[in-house]
């Protein structure tokens, strides 16, 4: 459950959402949350799959976590991270079809170089920060 635990908080931190936002909408309490994402407790699999949604995770990693007894909490994070890297590139990708479309490229493609080169950790802060910014703006 450790691993499982982790790839859900990782998951929940970098879309910026609370245990109580995840415990809302869910159904459970932060209570809750937290002893599954510290792997704790072994729930049911209604909960489980609606804190995986509420995550906008993915049930096939979840399944695939609890079924392999050696993951690590480690396994967990690089999992929920590969799954956020994914969505990041379909969303670059869809960005630069439709960047080529209005031919304003030479600028986006830039920009977008800029941001491939980048480590995931310095892509997630740099995300995170802009979120920040976009939420200070509403």
């Amino acid at each position: 459950m450790i691993a499982t635990g982790a790839y859900l908080w990782t998951l929940r931190e970098a879309i910026g959402l609370s245990r109580d936002d995840v415990a809302h909408e869910a159904g459970t309490n932060n209570v809750q949350i937290m002893r599954i994402e510290k792997g704790e407790i072994d729930t049911r699999g209604s909960l489980l799959l609606s804190v995986v949604r509420a995550v906008k995770g993915n049930a096939e990693h979840i399944a695939q976590l609890l079924l392999d007894a050696s993951a690590t909490e480690e396994d967990g994070r690089n999992l929920a991270i590969s799954w956020i890297n994914r969505e990041t590139t379909s969303a670059i990708d869809e960005f630069i079809a439709d960047v080529k479309k209005d031919n304003k490229v030479s600028e986006a493609l830039k920009l977008i170089q800029q941001l491939e080169a980048l480590d995931p950790s310095s892509l997630d802060r740099l995300l995170g920060y802009g979120q920040s910014l976009l939420d200070r703006n509403r």
